[in-house]
């Protein structure tokens, strides 16, 4: 038990949804809530992978676009 305090944990997260709902603004929100720059919302075209990192737990996002 107390080997897992202080490992990091990986999730992995698949953004999916139709078109215009707001995907990549949630995205963009979690990556500034860590401390990171945004840049502007363009709409994305295929998928977009980013890794986000908050304290022990590192996240991969896909960000796949609208269907």
């Amino acid at each position: 038990m107390g080997a897992a305090i202080g490992r990091k944990r990986t999730a992995t997260v698949l953004v999916l949804g139709l078109d215009n709902s707001g995907k990549t603004t949630v995205v963009n929100y979690l990556t500034k809530l860590t401390g990171h720059d945004t840049t502007e919302v363009v709409p994305t075209v295929g998928v977009t992978v980013q890794r986000i990192r908050a304290n022990s737990i590192e996240m991969i996002v896909c960000d796949v676009s609208g269907l």
